[in-house]
């Protein structure tokens, strides 16, 4: 089986803290991506079908030397868990990946 992980997807995901069920959740639930205003994008867990639109965050994108990532999210688990980063910027960082990341930081130009 052919790894789809660039350098580059695995220097933001060094950039992050999370655990294994963090880890198994991104990969089990569909994400959807859209960018919304200068380095901030709209994280939707597809998953929850018609009720998705409750289950949507707008995570910010920084550039921590010269790696665009997921800096903070406005869901509940990432504004009041200090231990690990929540599944919305892991998905951002893993599945939306760089070119994700980049459109958000692009938009400014």
């Amino acid at each position: 089986m052919q790894s789809t992980d660039s350098g580059s997807e695995k220097r933001i995901v060094e950039e992050l803290n999370f655990d294994e069920l963090t880890s198994k959740r991104v990969g089990w639930e569909a994400f959807e991506f859209s960018v919304e205003a200068p380095h901030i994008v709209r994280v939707t867990n597809a998953s929850y079908g018609f009720e998705k639109d409750d289950h949507s965050y707008l995570v910010g994108v920084k550039d921590r030397d010269s790696v665009l990532v997921p800096a903070e999210c406005g869901c509940k688990a990432d504004r009041y868990n200090d231990d690990y980063d929540c599944k919305h910027k892991v998905a951002l960082a893993t599945v939306g990946g760089p070119v994700v990341l980049q459109a958000a930081v692009d938009l400014d130009n």
